[in-house]
């Protein structure tokens, strides 16, 4: 599979080219994607909608999305309210 790092906010001023940039990454959702979160200092709600976007995609194509966030991160914060699975590292 494919693996991208993401850095910084994910907000609605860049969570269209996120989604872009990973559905790239993963050939349109036909290889498994994991998604480094850790360095990640703010994931907004665009931020999430891009990601669940991004695993809608992939599920299509049967393919895994795996997100890696730090625990008590904002984005493992986040993802654990939005229930978005998640390893945490």
């Amino acid at each position: 599979g494919s693996h991208a790092g993401v850095h910084g906010p994910v907000d609605i001023t860049s969570a269209d080219r996120l989604a872009r940039q990973l559905l790239s990454a993963c050939r349109g959702g036909t290889l498994p994607l994991t998604v480094d979160l850790t360095r990640v200092t703010n994931l907004a709600s665009a931020g999430v909608r891009a990601l669940y976007q991004v695993r809608e995609q992939l599920a299509v194509h049967k393919q895994k999305l795996t997100l890696v966030a730090a625990p008590g991160s904002s984005a493992g914060i986040v993802l654990r309210l939005v229930r978005l699975p998640h390893v945490a590292r």
